[in-house]
């Protein structure tokens, strides 16, 4: 008779990443506030804008907002140097801001986890071919491989995804890889390779599970470097075409005007200084969040 002390169980299911029950993050809690604010602005731009964002008016241009003298109600942030109103460019400008850098998450999520995977699981050729990879990946500038693309295939926002994607691949594909090489030789990645699971099964149910918390966290502080780059790109040409308004762009055209008149370069600053640390306050909660060390 065996006695129990000696029965042992064998683990065979991954063990899935915990959320700590504890109370909400602050930083969690304002960075999602601002960003749901920003979101929804953005999607309602049409329904909350006074004015077309690309309509001209030559008569008013670089007026101040309505709250500071010289300013006039029907421009509630002032207009830029061609007259178009600031208020109507920006919420638009919201718009372009997150769909970018929500596309370029998404692909480079995607194509850095599943690399990550493959290179962590498989090893071998596999490992050094996506490696070396990253690290030509890594010596290339985001800013001179989004010169090439404008070069060869011109300027719109699906090259400029295109563009911040394969800038931003890399970092998901080395923390899933480390990841990865340490769990592959766990007892319930060995019991599924025993039953004759095939690799995919195996990457997707066993494997990937384990490494939800760290891809979620990535991929909030990656948004706000998106932002960040996308309007980077636009202020030197590079970005979304006009007359298509971009924080970047808007940037890019007050400079001529910034000692007549601050307000055109401001309030795009403005707009993108506090949605990027929205961000970055979100994956800071996450981060906290999923953290064991807290």
């Amino acid at each position: 008779m065996v006695a129990d002390a000696e029965r042992v169980p064998v683990a065979l299911a991954p063990a899935r990443p915990r959320v700590h029950r504890r109370r909400l993050d602050p930083s969690l809690i304002l960075g999602g506030s601002l960003l749901a604010a920003v979101v929804l602005l953005g999607l309602g731009a049409p329904l909350v804008t006074p004015h077309d964002p690309a309509v001209q008016v030559l008569a008013d241009r670089l007026l101040p907002p309505s709250f500071v003298a010289g300013g006039k109600p029907a421009y509630p942030l002032g207009t830029d140097g061609f007259g178009r109103d600031a208020l109507s460019r920006v919420l638009y400008g919201a718009r372009i801001s997150m769909a970018v850098g929500a596309g370029a998450v998404i692909l480079s999520g995607v194509a850095g986890t599943a690399l990550g995977l493959l290179a962590g699981f498989k090893g071998g050729w596999a490992e050094t071919v996506i490696m070396r990879l990253s690290d030509v990946q890594q010596a290339l500038p985001a800013v001179l491989l989004a010169i090439i693309v404008v070069a060869v295939f011109g300027s719109n926002v699906v090259n400029l995804v295109l563009v911040l994607a394969l800038s931003s691949w890399v970092i998901y594909a080395r923390v899933v890889f480390a990841r990865t090489a340490t769990l592959r030789h766990r007892e319930f990645v060995e019991a599924a390779l025993a039953i004759g699971a095939t690799t995919g099964r195996i990457l997707s149910r066993h494997l990937l599970p384990n490494m939800w918390g760290e891809v979620m966290v990535i991929s909030a502080l990656q948004a706000g470097r998106m932002m960040l780059l996308e309007a980077g790109l636009s202020f030197l040409g590079l970005g979304v075409p006009p007359p298509t308004p971009s924080w970047g762009a808007m940037l890019a055209d007050a400079r001529t005007y910034v000692y007549l008149s601050p307000w055109p370069a401001a309030i795009p600053g403005l707009a993108i200084v506090v949605t990027v640390w929205s961000v970055n306050l979100f994956g800071e909660g996450l981060r906290r969040r999923y953290d064991p060390r807290g």
